[in-house]
């Protein structure tokens, strides 16, 4: 049960350090990256089957996504993060007052 947390987890690191490559730089995107890749509340998480991972996936998918300019591309990724977000926690989901 707590291999997808896992991979959810490493699926993130190389997401994580395109999204701060394009906004700030290697440098940067190396540190930041090395960060979240051997802190020990990430590394915790990931090993853990608590949603944090799934999350934190999540969030980068739909930052991934709205830092595209436009095509399918952009929509899958906003797509997937919303779905990743509410599967992690459904107080993640957009709330809309309806009346």
């Amino acid at each position: 049960m707590r291999f997808p947390f896992f991979l959810a987890g490493m699926a993130g690191i190389p997401i994580f350090y395109k999204s701060i490559n394009e906004r700030y730089g290697s440098t940067q995107a190396l540190w930041s990256t090395s960060a979240l890749a051997f802190l020990q509340l990430f590394v915790f998480h990931g090993q853990t089957a608590r949603p944090y991972s799934l999350g934190l996936l999540g969030v980068l998918f739909c930052y991934d996504g709205f830092s595209i300019k436009s095509g399918k591309s952009k929509n899958l990724k906003i797509l997937i993060g919303v779905l990743l977000a509410a599967y992690s926690h459904y107080f993640a989901l957009p709330y809309r007052d309806w009346e």
